[in-house]
């Protein structure tokens, strides 16, 4: 009987709407909870840190895989994200036979995530063997999630400076604000500096630092950049408290201990031994312009003469070196590679590429302000100009693309406003993107039939330009927008001129 009662309540009970109330509530909480658990096991798929998206930027460019490089851009499946797919095809262009960068940083070690002066974008650091490396896309934060920041212009996940900076063993060396203001002022004073044996230096050691005449750097030194020193503009000689296993100083130059590659001549340097006065004769024992050896050089030397046994000037050996136009550089025969923004922002005004260089690299003469004429011979084994070679060249005013070249890669001539006749060969294949906005000048171009891709505004604002094509009509592989910007109508089916 006491059964049957209670039964009879309990079946009242569930009857209630009281208890319906109750339920829902439980159910809705109950839901809620296992929500946030989800969210909290799965929190790393919703809130992506700067390293995930960091690496799968990396991953994406490694397996050239434009949908993941995409995913670290913008949000999966946006208009950004689809967009940024559609008018990139051609992203990985650039990169080919580069280190895998992804590969290099896993089997290095990622140090830290650097917040920038604008406070939402970040720069990544990290050691491979014994390097120190800086790598510079950038980070944003939007909506709680880590993004690349999209505003990357020309470069790619290649594009790193691999400095010979601060070993993470031992401490940097900071100079204090007395002995800054000391090397910041001559008074008439030789000034020398001895670098403490333990000590690292990075690139903020010896910032401001204008009077600087002699660094002496410890002899168990295991790297030495030269951007370390871009603001000794006075320094006339870097040497060592003793025999360094690595590097050697001649006439206070520094070279590797092999006097194969010249890693550093100092920013004040005027006069060089064994040289006429004036000039730098490089030792012909170096084989290699070393990265940035000359970067800001502004001293009395006007001319630069490079041995037969130089076959590479590394990236940016030269960059905004001399602040005159009255120097020059004769590149020598045997010469093999022309490295990234190695001329970059120089006043030559004109320059001779020997017959056995094959490779201009990436920003090569990129604005250089003064460069008129360049010149190649009739038959030069240059292979490859990399993009933006000589963007900015506003002064340039033609030039015969080699026959071996077979692409003009994106934003090669750029606000090149002077440039008036480009040759191009039948053997010509790509135009990329941009490659030859507000080309004022240029009154005509011929294009081969051999061209097969054409990249998005290549001919942006280029309004006197008139295209005469060899191709009966656009082919298929030419980007949709091609002829973003270009307001002149191009002539199909023209015969291609004999070269």
């Amino acid at each position: 009987m006491l059964y049957f009662i209670i039964m009879d309540k309990f079946i009242i009970l569930l009857r209630s709407k009281a208890f319906k109330i109750t339920i829902s509530i439980l159910l809705v909480l109950i839901l809620v909870v296992t929500g946030i658990l989800v969210i909290l096991i799965n929190r790393d798929n919703i809130i992506v840190s700067q390293k995930q998206v960091f690496f799968l930027y990396l991953e994406g460019f490694d397996e050239r895989n434009i949908e993941k490089v995409a995913e670290a851009l913008f949000p999966k499946d946006s208009d950004e994200y689809n967009d940024f797919i559609i008018n990139n095809g051609d992203l990985f262009d650039n990169i080919d036979g580069e280190p895998p960068l992804g590969t290099l940083m896993a089997n290095g070690t990622l140090d830290r995530f650097e917040p920038l002066t604008n406070g939402v974008s970040y720069r990544i650091f990290g050691y491979y063997n014994e390097n120190y490396i800086t790598i510079y896309p950038t980070f944003y934060k939007h909506k709680g999630r880590w993004y690349l920041n999209d505003n990357f212009g020309k470069q790619s996940a290649y594009e790193i400076h691999s400095n010979s900076g601060p070993n993470p063993r031992l401490p940097i060396l900071q100079l204090t604000q007395a002995e800054k203001a000391d090397f910041a002022n001559n008074n008439g004073v030789y000034k020398r500096y001895v670098v403490e044996s333990g000590k690292e230096i990075s690139s903020n050691t010896f910032r401001g630092c204008t009077y600087l005449n002699e660094i002496v750097l410890p002899s168990n030194i295991k790297n030495i950049h030269a951007g370390w020193f871009g603001d000794c503009k006075n320094l006339v000689a870097i040497t060592f408290d003793g025999t360094p296993a690595n590097f050697v100083s001649k006439d206070g130059v520094v070279y590797t201990k092999n006097q194969k590659t010249l890693v550093v001549f100092p920013l004040g340097k005027g006069m060089a031994q064994g040289s006429p006065e004036g000039e730098f004769h490089i030792p012909s024992t170096v084989t290699t312009i070393g990265e940035y050896a000359f970067t800001y050089y502004s001293g009395q030397i006007k001319k630069i003469v490079f041995p037969s046994s130089v076959k590479v000037i590394g990236e940016g050996a030269f960059n905004r070196a001399f602040n005159a136009s009255n120097y020059s550089v004769e590149l020598n025969d045997g010469l093999e590679k022309i490295g990234s923004s190695a001329f970059d922002s120089v006043l030559l005004s004109q320059i001779t590429i020997p017959q056995s260089v094959t490779e201009i690299g990436s920003e090569a003469f990129m604005n250089a302000a003064n460069l008129y004429q360049i010149d190649f011979h009739p038959n030069s084994a240059l292979k490859s100009i990399g993009y933006a070679a000589f963007e900015n060249a506003e002064n340039l005013l033609e030039i015969t693309i080699p026959k071996g070249v077979t692409k003009i890669d994106n934003w090669l001539f750029r606000n090149c406003y002077r440039l008036h006749t480009v040759v191009l060969h039948n053997n010509v294949k790509s135009i990329g993107r941009s490659s030859f906005e507000k080309c004022y000048s240029l009154n005509e171009l011929y294009i081969p039939k051999s061209v097969t891709g054409v990249g998005i505004s290549a001919f942006q604002a280029a309004y006197n330009t008139t295209l005469y094509i060899e191709a009966p009509s656009q082919p298929s592989g030419w980007n949709t927008a091609w002829n973003m910007g270009y307001s002149q109508t191009p002539v199909w089916g023209v015969a291609f001129p004999k070269s």
